[in-house]
Order: C-alpha cells, then sequence, then structure tokens
C-alpha cells in the first residue's frame, strides 16, 4: 500500500499554480520539496491538507482524500511557523494528540519537559515550532506535513528531529529553501505558473 500518492496534482493560491506532480512517498519513505521562496513549496502542501484549491488525485494510505473534509484526510500538517494559541499550555496540547504518552516521551527527549506546564506563549519560536512538530509525530494520523521544519531551531535540536524523523515510519514529505541530503525522494521548484485572471 502506498503512503502519499499525487498525480497529475496541481495546487493554487492566488494568482499562481504549481504542478503538474507525480509523485508516490511511501512508508517509511521522507520527501524533501526544495526551493526559493515563492516557489510553491508550502502551496503543495495546503493543497494535500485540502487547504488550498486543488485538482488531480491525492491518495493517503491507499485512499482518494481529495473530496475529504481538511479534518478526515488523516494528515497532519505542521506550517513554517507555528500557530499555536497563546493561553493553552503544553499539557494541554499533548492531551489532543492521540498518543500522549509519546509526546511527553519526546518532549523529554529534547529536554522540554520543563516546559510542559507553561502557556505556549511563554515560549521562544523554536521551542513553539518544536512542541508543534513532536504533538504532529505522536498523532495518529496516517501521513505527516512539515512545513520548513528546521527553521528556528538550534542545531542541537535539528539534529536531533533529523535524527527523529529518519526512523519514522509514516510517509512524510518535508519542505526547505535548499537541498538537504540523506532524503528519499526529492521535488525541486520553482514548478510555477502563472494563472490567466
Amino acid at each position: 500500500m502506498s503512503g502519499i500518492v499525487l498525480r497529475n496534482f496541481r495546487a493554487k493560491r492566488g494568482g499562481f499554480a504549481v504542478g503538474p506532480i507525480d509523485l508516490e512517498v511511501d512508508y517509511g519513505e521522507r520527501a524533501l520539496i526544495y526551493g526559493p521562496n515563492g516557489s510553491g513549496k508550502t502551496t503543495i502542501l495546503l493543497g494535500i491538507i485540502g487547504a488550498a484549491d486543488a485538482d488531480g488525485g491525492v491518495s493517503v494510505a491507499g485512499q482518494e482524500i481529495s473530496s475529504l473534509p481538511i479534518h478526515e484526510r488523516g494528515v497532519s500538517y505542521v506550517p513554517a511557523h507555528p500557530v499555536l494559541p497563546g493561553w493553552i499550555t503544553v499539557n494541554e496540547m499533548l492531551r489532543m494528540t492521540g498518543r500522549r504518552e509519546t509526546a511527553v516521551d519526546l518532549l523529554e527527549r529534547f529536554n522540554l519537559g520543563w516546559a510542559r506546564n507553561r502557556p505556549t506563549n511563554a515560549l521562544s519560536t523554536g521551542e513553539r515550532k518544536l512542541v508543534q512538530i513532536l504533538v504532529a509525530l505522536s498523532s495518529d494520523t496516517k501521513a505527516l506535513l512539515l512545513d520548513e521544519p528546521f527553521s528556528n531551531l538550534s542545531r542541537s535540536w535539528a539534529s536531533r528531529l533529523e535524527e527523529l524523523l529518519r526512523s519514522e515510519p509514516r510517509p512524510m514529505m518535508l519542505t526547505h529553501h535548499e537541498w538537504i541530503p540523506k532524503f528519499d525522494k526529492y521535488l525541486r521548484l520553482p514548478l510555477t505558473v502563472q494563472e490567466d485572471g
């Protein structure tokens, strides 16, 4: 069974479209979408989760998800910039995950156990980003989409996160502004085309 499959996929935001894209990311594989700012990396991820207009085929774990609402697509998406309600504590976020014990273990692994009772707006940008990624990794979703996951992280955290992501069995798509070695598949942008009107 395939993980994430894009067939003749095209995502649109504003007056631009990215695609067509044909890509398969199997279980245990990581695909890197890379290119300069504005080349459509985020637009592709948003099209997959249904937050941007898209056409063509998108399936996850053998199920076509194009017509499903965002919350039924079985995909965890972490945006490039952390989006967390400031009043919620890290512990409250952990309660929302499918595997809370895993999330707590991951926080400890990154020396963030101290942050569990703090509101997210008391954390630095890098800490908020890492918490959001660890929560996604602790979810019960079928696939992971991480937009610029290494930005705003210290070298130490980025290195540990890279190691953790290599061991993740779910299919994963990540974005970055430049090529990074040791990924299973690569998609280089720009593929962006101007749309009429």
